[in-house]
């Protein structure tokens, strides 16, 4: 998901529309993982109020945050990009 964070529209430096044609489909493909553990992922990040994927486009919608579970997760995200 952060991969397309560079392709999504920035209307403020802390909320990013990604692309329209993320979906989790497309997060499990990148990921090579299960549709289902993206969806699981996808759940938690709207659960702790990082993400909105109710509708298009999707939305990250506190970045900050985001990038610093990523950090506390060890995801690195220089090579994400």
């Amino acid at each position: 998901m952060y991969s397309l964070t560079s392709s999504g529209f920035h209307p403020s430096p802390n909320y990013i529309e990604l692309p329209t044609f993320t979906s989790y489909d497309v997060l499990a493909d990148m990921a090579n993982v299960s549709k289902s553990l993206v969806s699981l992922v996808c759940k938690a990040l709207r659960e702790d109020g990082m993400l909105v994927s109710s509708q298009k486009p999707w939305a990250i919608i506190d970045v900050k945050k985001f990038v610093m579970l990523l950090e506390q997760e060890e995801i690195p995200i220089n090579a994400a990009k």
